[in-house]
């Protein structure tokens, strides 16, 4: 009796032992599991986030060989414009969209034109063009200031009523600007303008001379004898 219960408290020894560490291989091999669904979680995450990477590295040298292209054409773009003069007056007529780079050209063509003509101003026709943004107002508008600061006066003429909203719409500085609905208005305005100016300049030389002769006059009343 004694030996039989000494063989199963044994039993029952092993028995508990053997129930414990089946449970211990249980929770670990459920931890194991779990860290595994974790590691294979975060290598996919990764393998998202690199190729995230990837694609915006792509995009980004695709925009920058896009922006070198770009500036290599900007670079090596001519443009033809046929100035001529009509009237007293250079005309500049636009005759197709514009880049940037190309109204800069169009702008040191102006300036490098103007000292060499007789003029009374010029007359910058964008009849051509359908879209004006900012960039190019801007461009235009300096244009304008600088041939005023040469001397001459200037019409922007052509502006059609789409460009025309854009420019309200955009707020862009039309300070200081002068337009034209067409060329042939344009040029009435710069050559009455010019005969007002020569006009004006006569008449404030006749009041010199008028002013000089009474001047001289009164000195010569004021030298007689009482």
């Amino acid at each position: 009796m004694t030996e039989d219960s000494g063989y199963k408290r044994a039993y029952e020894r092993q028995k508990a032992a053997r129930e414990k560490a089946e449970q211990r291989l249980e929770t670990r091999s459920r931890e194991l599991y779990e860290s595994h669904a974790i590691l294979s979680k975060a290598n996919k995450d990764l393998r998202t986030q690199k190729e995230i990477a990837e694609s915006a590295t792509s995009a980004k040298l695709e925009l920058l060989a896009t922006m070198l292209r770009t500036s290599v054409a900007d670079s090596t773009e001519s443009i033809s414009i046929a100035m001529y003069e009509t009237q007293g007056c250079l005309v500049v007529p636009i005759q197709e969209e514009l880049s940037k780079h190309a109204a800069h050209q169009i702008q040191r063509k102006i300036l490098k034109r103007i000292p060499a003509s007789s003029l009374e101003g010029v007359v910058i026709d964008l009849t051509a063009v359908a879209v004006i943004d900012s960039i190019l107002w801007d461009v235009f508008l300096k244009t304008t200031q600088m041939i005023k600061m040469l001397g001459y006066r200037s019409v922007i003429t052509g502006l059609n009523p789409g460009v025309v909203a854009s420019i309200i719409y955009l707020d862009l500085d039309i300070d200081n600007v002068t337009t034209a609905l067409q060329l042939e208005d344009a040029l009435s305005f710069l050559s009455k303008a010019s005969d007002l100016e020569i006009t004006e300049a006569n008449s404030a030389e006749s009041l010199e001379i008028e002013d000089i002769h009474e001047a001289g006059a009164e000195k010569g009343m004021n030298s007689d004898p009482a």
